[in-house]
């Protein structure tokens, strides 16, 4: 009886009279023929199908950070829809893809930063989208730097290690770098390792990498050479014997050039020498343009010279010799082999 009356709905959907004709029925389609000469055929939608006419997300726009998730909700009208099956997809599965289930979605970020669009269809073509923007996670700031030590004391030539800290310990990016404000009188390396090149104050700095508004400084003194302390127990012949030999040790010690660097109406040399137990050996340098036969000559406490006031573009020859003072008399070694350098 109800698949009469379905029929029956059918035939007075498509308009046809039912007398004085033969219709024949199909699932979507009613033929009918009239007086048995002439077909009618009219196509007819089920009426128990409700299809759907709408699909609307409950967001059009998020904004997530790389591996995180948010929620997404489609809903579909007529409510009565016969097929409410939702079909998700993504522009971009890599930047942010969904996991769903029916008409909720979980929209998940990404290890990439960028921009994705997920869309909601219903089998009829009705359709919502949602823009996704993927951001990188925030990196955390670094809010200070520290030395272990803000004030330090140097000898010529002595050596010493300042430890910086960054903080947060959560910092992204903790590395430093560190600077002097006189590579005359101490320099410092790339781990913290502070020299002391002469005579006079300066500071170093250590700076974050990440941010160079947050450093810290440590004051720099540096004193002359410590001076062997003299053992006033050995009888007075033994002291002799003693200044002889480091005499004879100065005399025969050789200085030589290690590096000399170029740079604008200056030049930076680098020597070493053999040291001489219980002295102080200083460096000698001396220097001449060249074509020219005059030399000019400067002492350091270190193996380290800035010989500045240079003439840009020429080149000078540089030797080296050590000296000692024994007994406030000064002894010197040999001068070394000859360098040629030209100026920036």
């Amino acid at each position: 009886m109800k698949n009469k009356k379905r029929n029956l709905s059918l035939l007075l959907a498509a308009g046809l009279t039912l007398f004085p004709a033969i219709a024949l029925l199909s699932t979507s389609t009613v033929t009918a023929r009239a007086d048995l000469k002439e077909d009618i055929v009219k196509e007819v939608t089920d009426p128990s199908t409700i299809a759907v006419s709408s699909v609307t997300l409950d967001k059009h726009e998020l904004t997530l950070t790389c591996g995180s998730a948010e929620t997404l909700t489609a809903s579909i009208l007529p409510q009565n829809a016969t097929n409410k099956l939702i079909t998700w997809s993504s522009t971009n599965p890599l930047i942010a893809k969904v996991d769903f289930i029916g008409n909720k979605v979980s929209v998940l970020a990404g290890s990439l930063p960028g921009k994705a669009t997920i869309s909601a269809r219903s089998p009829e073509g009705a359709c919502d989208t949602c823009t996704v923007y993927v951001k990188e996670l925030p990196q955390e700031a670094v809010t200070s730097v520290t030395l272990d030590d803000t004030t330090k004391v140097l000898s010529v030539g002595e050596t010493a290690s300042l430890i910086a800290t960054v903080d947060p310990s959560t910092a992204k990016d903790k590395s430093v770098y560190w600077t002097s404000s006189n590579n005359d009188i101490v320099t410092v390396d790339s781990t913290g390792k502070i020299t002391g090149i002469s005579e006079g104050n300066a500071h170093v700095r250590v700076y974050s990498v990440a941010d160079n508004s947050r450093y810290a400084t440590c004051s720099i003194s540096v004193t002359a050479p410590k001076e062997p302390e003299k053992d006033t127990n050995q009888p007075d012949n033994s002291r002799e014997i003693q200044k002889q030999k480091q005499i004879h040790a100065i005399q025969n010690t050789k200085g030589k050039i290690l590096s000399v660097k170029s740079r604008e109406s200056r030049l930076i040399v680098t020597a070493s020498a053999k040291r001489v137990d219980g002295v102080a050996v200083k460096y000698q340098f001396r220097y001449r343009q060249a074509g020219s036969k005059k030399w000019k000559v400067t002492s350091s406490p270190s193996e380290h010279v800035n010989l500045k006031k240079l003439k840009s573009g020429k080149k000078y020859t540089l030797q080296v010799r050590t000296f000692a003072a024994i007994d406030q008399k000064k002894y010197y070694g040999a001068w070394s082999p000859s360098v040629t350098k030209k100026t920036k």
